[in-house]
């Protein structure tokens, strides 16, 4: 099986002389107790020194303070109070002294030229990295206190103040990624160690956060699969950066499909180069599409002598060489981080570590701030932005020994996407107008609704639709405006559509007709009516020789008579005179009538009506005994078109036993 190493020349050769730095092992390293404030240049600090016997006054009515020079000798203190005392004094303070912020408080920063090299100090004044989470794929991180089995975990206290991400351990199967060897405490340093806290050392991004994820083991190597699945858990779980200070000399597809994956998820991979001075970058450094290949440079830019290089690389960091001490500081020139070392994973102290893994971890830092920043956020932009910005070594351009250069902090930060390309020249918009679909011309009778539509193209900035006999129709511009048509016979319909580049217009005529005067309303008649009120049948009914039909009284709608049949009728028929319709077509006929519960099925009373004096007969409607509501009066009411003639109606009525009724009242037509 394939298996990875860190790339930090400690491990790789026991032969190289390491220099430590003991939990306060170094004295007299200036310090500066002014704290970093993510983007300003001063801030001003209440314990801060103030300037001797001056005092800043303001007095009442004046716009601002002025600085008061004291007496020789006189307390700042003592001053204060009494000026405070006046009337005439709005506030005395001391003139407290601001100091530049680009350098942390961290005592041992002293140490790190690696910071200044790439250009921290002009960074850190334009952002820290918050809101990014950078995955550190190592051999865990002290990021916890915690005891497993017989084993206890402790946090570096130079990590105190660092933020962390839920991470894993690919090696035991759990969710403790913890350090068991030092390597990956050392890389997570540089990448966001607690700045700025008074204690040890600086790192990169030091207000990023940082995900730990373990897939090397306690002796600082692991296996291609746990390393895969470390790419793709840090993907998932929500990393923009991914640091890989590891490598291997074997390619494998699932390896390189991790690194795409991540890739493809808008992840930068930055990766360690390789420690064995040769001229081809170890994997996964070396998938190109998808990786930052990072090489190591001495104190003096130089690359390193165990720094790989080749067509692969991409950029150079700081990765030191503690065989020399080129800045003169009295310790090899190593990069300084705290980790342990050994099996007692709390005896933290500051160490020198040199290799491309302590390089890589520079660049992921970098690349953490600039998508803090927003400058660059894209995979492509955070690889132009880091490329793009620096700072050339050797031969002019990118080349095999520096790739595109060292890396810089403060110009990345600066550096802005391209442009996007210009956009095309304007053109005149087109138009296309109709009328209810209609190019025109149209015929539309006056008052008719109708809709303009209209289709535009090149982006017109404004249309407006318009006649030519009442002004605007629609001056706020859209696609359609529905309106009734009210102008003179003939209108000419207009769009006009306006953008930068010109103006088009398009017309349609519509012939507006006369408004046509409704019909006057149908003059109505009442040519029949009876409710049986007069006499027996008044001379306006006849009933047939069954004789079954009479006037009655015990029941009415209107007055206080009916017409009623009863008894063994069959068929018995009572039938109007002929009612003339005094030159109308048309008529209504309307009455009332009921029949009794005790008709049988099958029983009824019906109504019919002849249009042509009787001659014919059409049944127009019946109430059928045990079907029609019964011991209720029904409202009826029917009407008749096309009548040429006399009309007559007849009621006709069928029924078993002279118990049984059925009645007829109110009866009246009305011709129209």
């Amino acid at each position: 099986m394939q298996r990875f190493q860190t790339h930090s020349a400690k491990f790789v050769s026991s032969l190289l002389a390491l220099s430590l730095i003991p939990l306060g092992g170094i004295t007299d390293i200036q310090t500066d107790t002014s704290s970093l404030a993510d983007g300003l240049k001063t801030e001003i600090v209440e314990s801060a020194p103030a300037v001797a016997e001056e005092l800043v006054v303001k007095y009442k009515g004046e716009k601002k303070a002025r600085v008061v020079k004291l007496s020789r000798g006189k307390s700042i203190k003592d001053a204060a109070r009494e000026f405070r005392l006046r009337g005439d004094v709005e506030y005395a303070e001391p003139n407290y002294i601001a100091y530049a912020l680009m350098v942390p408080n961290d005592p041992y920063y002293g140490y790190q030229w690696n910071m200044k090299k790439i250009g921290m100090e002009s960074a850190w004044d334009i952002h820290t990295g918050t809101g990014v989470t950078v995955a550190v794929i190592d051999t865990g991180v002290a990021y916890e206190n915690f005891t497993q089995g017989l084993k206890n975990y402790y946090r570096a206290p130079d990590l105190g103040s660092t933020a962390f991400a839920p991470g894993y351990d690919f090696v035991h199967n759990d969710t403790h990624p913890n350090d068991d060897n030092g390597h990956g405490t050392h890389v997570a340093g540089t990448v966001a160690g607690s700045t700025n806290n008074n204690l040890g050392v600086a790192g990169v991004a030091f207000a990023a956060r940082v995900m730990p994820i373990k897939v090397l083991g306690k002796s600082g190597s692991g296996t291609y699969a746990d390393v895969a699945d470390g790419i793709r858990f840090a993907a998932d779980n929500g990393a923009k950066v991914i640091n890989l200070s590891l490598g291997g000399s074997a390619t494998t597809t699932y390896l390189e499909e991790a690194v795409a994956y991540a890739y493809e998820k808008d992840v930068t991979i930055v990766a360690a180069a390789g420690n064995g001075g040769a001229g081809s970058v170890t994997y996964p450094a070396a998938y190109d599409n998808y990786v930052i290949a990072v090489g190591a440079t001495r104190y003096d830019d130089a690359r390193a002598s165990y720094s790989n290089y080749g067509a692969s690389l991409d950029i150079m960091a700081p990765g030191g060489d503690t065989s020399v001490d080129q800045n003169g500081d009295g310790y090899g020139d190593g990069i300084l981080q705290q980790t342990f070392q050994g099996s007692n994973y709390g005896a933290f102290s500051y160490y020198f570590f040199q290799g491309t893994s302590m390089a890589s971890p520079h660049v992921a830092g970098v690349a953490a701030l600039v998508i803090a920043n927003g400058n660059a956020t894209t995979t492509t932009d955070v690889r132009a932005a880091l490329q793009e910005s620096a700072r050339d070594l050797g031969a002019p351009g990118r080349d095999d020994t520096f790739g595109y250069g060292l890396v810089d902090a403060s110009i990345a930060l600066a550096w802005g996407a391209p442009p996007p390309p210009p956009p095309p020249p304007p053109v005149a918009p087109t138009v296309d107008l109709k009328i209810d679909g209609i190019d025109g011309p149209l015929t539309i009778a006056s008052g008719a609704t109708s809709t303009l539509s209209w289709i535009t193209t090149n982006a017109p900035s404004t249309c407006t639709a318009f006649d030519a006999w009442s002004g605007s129709k629609n001056p706020a511009g859209g696609s359609e405006i529905t309106f009734p048509l009210t102008g003179p016979a003939t209108s000419t319909y207009t769009l006009l559509c306006t953008n930068t580049a010109g103006t088009s217009t398009d017309s349609v005529i519509v012939n507006v007709e006369a408004p046509v005067p409704p019909p006057p309303p149908p003059t109505e008649i009442e040519v029949f009516f009876d409710s049986f009120e007069v006499s027996e049948w008044n001379g306006l009914w006849t009933e047939d020789s069954q004789n079954d039909w009479y006037r009655s009284s015990q029941r009415a709608t209107e007055g206080t008579h009916s017409a009623e049949v009863d008894g063994r009728a069959n068929n018995a028929t009572l039938t109007s005179s002929s009612i003339n319709l005094q030159g109308k077509t048309n008529a209504s006929v309307s009455f009332s009538w009921l029949i009794e519960d005790i008709l049988d099925t099958n029983e009824y009373v019906s109504f019919e009506v002849s249009t042509n004096n009787g001659t014919s007969w059409t049944e127009m409607g019946r109430l059928l005994g045990n079907v029609s509501q019964e011991n209720v009066w029904h409202s009826a009411s029917f009407n008749l078109t096309g009548v040429a003639g006399d009309m007559r109606l007849r009621f006709k009525g069928k029924m078993s036993g002279s118990a049984e009724d059925a009645n007829v009242d109110a009866v009246k037509v009305v011709a129209y």
